[in-house]
Order: C-alpha cells, then sequence, then structure tokens
C-alpha cells in the first residue's frame, strides 16, 4: 500500500486546546492527540466532529517553551456518541514556518 502522507509522523501523546467552529460559534475544547506531523495532527476530541470544520489550535512541543498556534480543518473523522471518543485527521491550513519546523525537528528527533 502506498504511503500518501506528505510528512513523517510520530506519536504525540499531549493534551492540545482546539477552537472548533460549529454552527457559526466558537467552542473551546480540550483534545488528546494521538500524532503529529508538520503538516496535521490527530486528536480524540471529547465530541464527535465533523469533516472540514475549521479549528484552531494551541499546540505544545516537548523541549519548546512557546506554544505553536495554527490553523486547520478536519480532514477526517472517525467514531460515534456510542464509542468512548472520536478520532479526528487535522489538516494545518495556516502555521508559521518556525513552528511546522519545530515539529519536524520533533518527528524526526
Amino acid at each position: 500500500m502506498e504511503e500518501r502522507r506528505a510528512f513523517k509522523r510520530a506519536r504525540f501523546d499531549k493534551l492540545v486546546r482546539c477552537n472548533i467552529v460549529e454552527n457559526g460559534e466558537m467552542t473551546d475544547a480540550i483534545a488528546q492527540s494521538v500524532n503529529i506531523s508538520a503538516g496535521g495532527i490527530s486528536i480524540r476530541p471529547e465530541y464527535v466532529v465533523e469533516p472540514e470544520q475549521p479549528l484552531a489550535l494551541e499546540i505544545v512541543v516537548p523541549g519548546y517553551y512557546k506554544a505553536i498556534y495554527a490553523r486547520g480543518h478536519i480532514r477526517w473523522s472517525r467514531g460515534d456518541d456510542m464509542e468512548d471518543r472520536s478520532v479526528a485527521g487535522i489538516e494545518f491550513t495556516r502555521i508559521a514556518s518556525q513552528d511546522q519546523q519545530r515539529i519536524l525537528d520533533y518527528v524526526h528527533f
């Protein structure tokens, strides 16, 4: 099976602050991350999210004192209200180049 991802991923078991836009309203939430790459992050949100929902993220990468702030949208989501938690893949749509480099450094460490 051919790998379609543009960036290498690494396990990333950290809490991430998310501001998700839903029905025109901003919802502040904390999500558990699963993995991260320079192109996006996989999270376990507190509730089911839908593909294409925009969101803002605050991510703290170990070894750095300053949080990374990025914008993105949900590319995919699995799970439902009956499951323990859903999983969602987020694609970064706006991230500073130095923050993207910090993630690359973390992933390739």
